[in-house]
Parts: structure tokens; C-alpha cells; sequence
């Protein structure tokens, strides 16, 4: 299989409070930032001759995206009612890799800015998604193909 390279627009992000009810984020959003934070430990060992091995504890997976309000958009119309909503931040994130790699779970919504900015540029909008423990990952297995033919 050859190396490809795809742009980040290809990436789909989905958010909903269920796995069954998902919607597209990306009316507006001009950067997702995802992060990857480890808790991790050196630890060192007799047999390593005065060297250590890093023990990965945890990992916390987030998404944070920004750009501009869009009034109307479905997904950034779920994730502003979740402002004051502070025990109502839970919802459901699906990433969907343009390979076809698939990170989704659980997840809860924070840093909420419904709108601001300068007073002739668009209203921003920005907020981050993380994944609540570890996200499953798996692969979507390509449609199958119809000969078409008789």
C-alpha cells in the first residue's frame, strides 16, 4: 500500500449525546487542535544499567476546535446549550481518520466561548472535547463493491 498524505478537512468529527445521534462538526471551524497528554513515570531498573523505562499511567485524549460562531449550525447550536450547563457537558465524540480509522466514545465538552471577537470580524467560537477514559479505536472496513455486471 502506498504512503498517502491527506489534508486535515478530510478528518470528520461528529458529536451528539448518544452514539445513535451524531452531527457533523465543521460549519465555522477553521482548527482542531487535538492533544495527547500522558501521565507517565520513569522507572529504574536493575537490569537497565542505571537507565530507566518510561510506564505511560494515562492518556487523555481532547479535541479543541475554533473558529467562527455559525447561528444555525447543528453541532455548534449542541455544543453552545451546553454553557451554563455544567452538569450537562456529556456527549459522544466520533472521529473518523480519512485511512478509516475510527476513535470514538465518550466524552465531555469544556472552555465553551460562544461568540467575541473584534466588532467587524465574525463572532468566535471555540471549545474543546475530551474523551472520558480511553476512546475504542477501530478500522471501517471499505463497502463492499457490486460487480455491476450480469
Amino acid at each position: 500500500m502506498d504512503a498517502t498524505i491527506y489534508q486535515n478537512f478530510l478528518r470528520k468529527h461528529y458529536v451528539g449525546n448518544t452514539k445513535e445521534d451524531l452531527i457533523l462538526i465543521g460549519g465555522g471551524i477553521t482548527a482542531i487542535a487535538p492533544e495527547f497528554e500522558e501521565d507517565s513515570e520513569n522507572i529504574g531498573y536493575y537490569d537497565l544499567n542505571g537507565g530507566t523505562s518510561k510506564f505511560t499511567k494515562s492518556v487523555t485524549v481532547s479535541y479543541a476546535f475554533e473558529g467562527h460562531r455559525k447561528y444555525g449550525d447543528a453541532a455548534q447550536d449542541f455544543m453552545r446549550k451546553k454553557l451554563f450547563k455544567l452538569d450537562e457537558r456529556s456527549c459522544y465524540l466520533k472521529v473518523e481518520e480519512p485511512d478509516g480509522t475510527i476513535i470514538e466514545g465518550p466524552a465531555k465538552i469544556s472552555d465553551i466561548q460562544a461568540h467575541g471577537g473584534e466588532a467587524n470580524d465574525p463572532s468566535e467560537f471555540k471549545c474543546t472535547i475530551s474523551f472520558e477514559g480511553l476512546p475504542t479505536e477501530s478500522v471501517k472496513t471499505p463497502a463492499a463493491k457490486s460487480s455491476g455486471g450480469k
